[in-house]
């Protein structure tokens, strides 16, 4: 994934049904509007790992893959982010790692995980 650093007029980059385990970080990436690494084989998603500087960064999308945990500040912080993340592994949403996001208007789609409440 670090073959992207720099691509500084790069909008839209779509990586999606690769069955790969994507390794590296999307960084330095200032017009990044909206990646896609759905159906893909990723377990964990690292910190630092979605970091454009992008202002313009609206979608995250890493539904269907095997995703057991996020780490603390693993995405760029956006007003009016979406990131879906459908149809993984999580069981738990770490308020460590989810509350700077949701206060900062970030909206995240978790459905089809086996989430434990309580």
């Amino acid at each position: 994934a670090d073959a992207f650093h720099g691509l500084t007029a790069l909008d839209h980059l779509d990586i999606s049904d690769n069955n790969a385990d994507i390794v590296g970080t999307f960084q330095d990436l200032p017009k990044l509007g909206h990646i896609s690494l759905d159906s893909n084989n990723m377990t964990t998603i690292p910190s630092q790992f979605i970091k454009t500087g992008s202002s313009d960064l609206s979608f995250i999308g890493l539904s269907h893959n095997n995703i057991v945990s996020v780490e603390p500040d693993a995405f760029d912080i956006v007003d009016g982010l979406h990131i879906n993340m459908g149809f993984n592994s999580l069981s738990t949403l770490d308020e460590v790692t989810w509350r700077p996001y949701f206060e900062a208007g970030v909206t995240l789609a978790a459905g089809d995980n086996p989430l434990v409440c309580g």
